[in-house]
């Protein structure tokens, strides 16, 4: 029985059927624009959630889904914010060459490419360009993805387009992109071992029919046990984002013109300081079910062409931009005293 809470829809990703419905259901927290009363961003991590768990890490599973970020007052509000030394990491995708400074998880682990077309600034002027071959993130399963390590607290965001090779939304179960967060790994394809996937990700695109039209999926994966939720997106360009703070990750998303808006909020302490953020894609999941079903090291293997697979994603990035998080005093004081709430965090950030 699907299991529905409004307009969002909670499901498990299977290896032996396409679906299985969660007996529970995550709950999660908010995020905001992060500007105003903002004091110099703070590179180091704020302490995780341990065996006294923070209050911070209580409210990321007891806040609402889907609530709106609220505004900062205008005169706190800064157009742009301060440059930082995350700042020289962001990509406007206007010059080809800065492909050159991202890494390639296929090319730094030595798997083989997921990517069928993969430049910036070539095949669409100004912006990242991904066609994937059939691929997936999902459990030991990959997928691409391009990256870029952060240490510490951080905010990336990015300007998505997710659609089907000739349609304005993908057709192929499983076709997104977005945004991911993955803890790092010292294995290549001959070293590797199942059990080693730890990463989030928020994405758009294509899930599943069991919601009708464009969705967003947002996971999150422990020791390659995976945990999925999709909910409604737009096929158009959508603004995407992660929050790190400690050991709490904020994803919200915003359509063109309205507030950001969260989609869920993950307590991960078991993830390290350095991670590799950046941008994913995936498409074609019922291919993979059928020719490499409970097979993910087959799959990582191989790249999978041919007229008996059917990709369908075209990812289009306007931008992606990384920064340190902009926190009050106040709010640096109640994170290090493990106080703050998501509340805190939605009443002082923009």
């Amino acid at each position: 029985m699907q299991r529905t809470l409004i307009w969002m829809l909670t499901w498990t990703q299977s290896r032996h059927t396409q679906w299985m419905p969660l007996a529970r259901l995550t709950v999660a927290a908010l995020l905001c624009v992060l500007v105003g009363c903002a004091t110099a961003p703070q590179p180091t991590t704020t302490p995780s959630s341990g065996a006294a768990q923070s209050a911070l890490a209580r409210s990321c599973r007891s806040a609402g889904i889907g609530d709106h970020a609220t505004a900062a007052p205008a005169s706190s509000a800064p157009a742009t914010p301060p440059a930082d030394d995350l700042t020289p990491l962001s990509d406007e995708f206007d010059q080809a060459g800065t492909l050159t400074q991202w890494q390639d998880l296929a090319t730094v682990e030595r798997f083989p490419s997921k990517a069928e077309r993969l430049d910036i600034s070539t095949t669409s002027p100004g912006q990242l360009y991904i066609e994937p071959y059939t691929s997936t993130w999902f459990e030991d399963y990959r997928g691409v993805f391009l990256f870029k390590e952060i240490t510490g607290d951080y905010m990336v965001s990015a300007r998505v387009r997710a659609s089907g090779r000739l349609t304005e939304t993908p057709a192929s179960a499983f076709s997104l992109s977005g945004l991911m967060s993955r803890a790092p790994r010292s294995i290549t394809m001959k070293s590797w071992t199942p059990h080693g996937e730890n990463w989030l990700f928020i994405a758009t695109g294509y899930g599943n029919g069991g919601i009708d039209g464009p969705q967003f999926e947002t996971k999150t994966t422990t020791n390659s046990i995976s945990d999925l939720w999709l909910t409604r997106s737009r096929a158009e360009w959508v603004n995407l984002r992660i929050l790190r703070v400690g050991a709490i990750f904020l994803m919200p998303y915003q359509f063109t013109g309205g507030p950001w808006t969260l989609s869920r909020c993950f307590d991960r302490p078991d993830l390290p300081a350095t991670l590799q953020v950046g941008v994913h894609a995936y498409t074609d999941w019922n291919t993979i079910t059928q020719r490499y079903p409970d097979d993910a090291a087959g799959f990582n293997r191989t790249t999978l062409t041919g007229l008996d697979t059917h990709p369908d994603l075209i990812v289009h990035d306007e931008y992606v931009r990384f920064q340190r998080p902009l926190f009050s005093a106040t709010l640096r004081e109640k994170l290090a005293a493990r106080t703050a709430t998501v509340d805190d965090l939605l009443n002082a950030l923009g």
